[in-house]
């Protein structure tokens, strides 16, 4: 596994965060050593979005692959002044890596699936179905990762 936290504009030691929560979310999501192997993660930070964050295939050759494993996490520069919203908002994205690496969630050219049916452009945001685990796991995840021995370092 591979998470490149890329910014010159961030605090050093919010990137070592945003690195040890992503491959907490990843160890925990994933069981498959296989799949962890090939993961490579790049995390960036956008003014060019206007959501809190988001993931996008990284490779274009990568659509429709039922593994996606070069993916890419932009996060909205303008929150960086909130540390446990960044960190809220990074564990949901590796949420989203998880059901990305693992088939589970797929972003093609034909559209979006969940566990291979086809999602719905006119559903609500919050209830398509990889939102909605992304959701309801990221406050767990974020608080699990906070409790361990290497979050505590990190964080002093």
């Amino acid at each position: 596994m591979e998470i490149k936290v890329r910014s010159r504009k961030i605090d050093k030691t919010l990137i070592r965060k945003i690195d040890s929560l992503g491959r907490y979310v990843i160890d925990r999501m994933i069981a498959d050593k296989a799949i962890k192997a090939i993961l490579e993660v790049d995390v960036r930070f956008s003014s060019d979005i206007g959501h809190l964050g988001e993931v996008d295939i990284t490779h274009a050759e990568d659509f429709g692959l039922r593994e996606q494993s070069h993916l890419t996490i932009y996060l909205n520069r303008g929150m960086v002044h909130t540390e446990d919203t960044v960190l809220r908002t990074v564990a949901h994205e590796f949420i989203h890596v998880t059901q990305c690496a693992t088939g589970r969630y797929r972003q093609c050219k034909s559209g979006d699936y969940w566990l291979g049916k086809k999602i719905s452009k006119k559903k609500p945001y919050r209830e398509r179905p990889e939102e909605r685990e992304a959701f309801s796991k990221q406050g767990l995840m974020f608080g699990a990762w906070k409790r361990t021995n290497v979050a505590k370092l990190i964080c002093g």
